[in-house]
């Protein structure tokens, strides 16, 4: 992106505040989401259980292109359970409340479907306000540290970008004062 957009050469601070205030509303709104994540995760820790059955453990393959990389094979574990509460029956297929949706490693979704083989008999953790909500794995995930992450990255560039912009105008306002005083002098 070419900030160097006036006759002069120089930054433009508009477009640095416009872009400073655009990465804060973004870091805010992976804040916000990564809270919220972050705690509904943690909240499955302490939600009921129930007896569930594996009746889907397996590895869906598909590609996705990776820039630089380009056409990659990815590993989506797809495991299904089926569980009842109350005399309900529901099926569920979350690993984690956030949760990968899958990896160029195979490894990975193999260890995954290693863990929940066809058949097996496992406790699921199952929101007690929404009992068709449940979870085979209680806790955080790797996704809830990237949305951080994420957050972090598009606060401090933003708030950089926001004081640039409102520097920079600053600075163009007093050359501008300084040009008009100048003028007026050699008017005289």
């Amino acid at each position: 992106m070419n900030f160097k957009s006036d006759r002069r050469g120089k930054t433009n601070p508009t477009l640095l505040l416009c872009i400073g205030i655009i990465m804060l509303i973004v870091g805010i709104f992976f804040t916000v989401f990564a809270t919220l994540e972050y705690f509904k995760a943690m909240a499955t820790k302490n939600w009921p259980t129930a007896d569930a059955t594996i009746k889907v453990s397996e590895i869906e393959e598909t590609t996705i292109t990776v820039r630089y990389q380009g056409v990659k094979p990815f590993y989506k574990p797809i495991i299904r359970f089926a569980y009842s509460v109350d005399g309900a029956t529901y099926t569920g297929n979350r690993i984690k409340t956030s949760f990968p949706p899958g990896s160029i490693k195979r490894p990975w979704a193999t260890a995954i479907t290693s863990r929940y083989p066809f058949g097996a008999q496992v406790k699921v953790h199952y929101d007690p306000a929404d009992h068709s909500y449940a979870v085979l794995e209680t806790g955080t995930s790797s996704d809830n540290t990237f949305f951080f992450v994420m957050a972090g990255v598009g606060l401090v560039f933003g708030v950089f970008m926001t004081l640039a912009g409102k520097a920079g105008r600053k600075k163009r306002k007093q050359e501008q004062s300084n040009a008009a005083d100048q003028s007026s002098i050699d008017s005289k």
